[in-house]
């Protein structure tokens, strides 16, 4: 419900009973103490902001999901596999550590840059979803042949169980 109307105290004018002044006469008079911080800050505390979780209003929306066709949801997806199939644009969306434009602070990657876990479920589906040493399906990894993970060519990396993974690393340590 608003707030009843009263004059305001210079002028007449009508205003809300809660504001000192109306409009026109509290231009430039407002002051922000902290005080008047403090009240407003507690007066929003816990409430939703809608556009702060990114939720668009309902006809914005309407108007996105309707551009999205099945034909140009397909293109896209067919460009983004494209994308993650090419070992140049791999290489530089996939920087290690501070020179990632997404980096959050983490513990750099001991990977080099290329390597991503979308890039292991598409090698694994390419090579048929089993392990290259027993033809198991299960608990499959991706191995650098060369043991250096800087070197993210299809030739360079293997599909592995994890146990024939350990097997294949126990083999080099006990090699040097």
């Amino acid at each position: 419900m608003p707030s009843p109307k009263v004059p305001c105290p210079e002028c007449g004018q009508p205003k809300s009973a809660t504001a000192r002044l109306c409009g026109p006469c509290g231009k430039g008079k407002y002051e922000r103490t902290p005080e008047v911080r403090a009240r407003a800050s507690a007066s929003q505390k816990g409430k939703p902001r809608p556009w702060q979780q990114g939720v668009p209003r309902p006809e914005v929306g309407k108007k996105i999901a309707a551009a999205w066709t099945p034909e140009k949801r397909e293109a896209a997806r067919l460009r983004g596999l494209a994308f993650a199939d090419d070992p140049e644009w791999r290489a530089k969306v996939g920087l290690a550590g501070e020179a990632n434009p997404n980096y959050q602070g983490k513990d750099a990657s001991e990977y080099g840059p290329g390597f991503s876990r979308g890039m292991k479920k598409r090698l694994i589906a390419k090579r048929g979803g089993v392990c290259e040493v027993c033809g198991t399906t299960e608990s499959l990894d991706v191995h650098h042949r060369d043991f250096a993970k800087t070197d993210h060519s299809e030739a360079n990396l293997a599909v592995v169980c994890r146990a024939c993974h350990k097997t294949l690393h126990l083999a080099s340590s006990a090699n040097t």
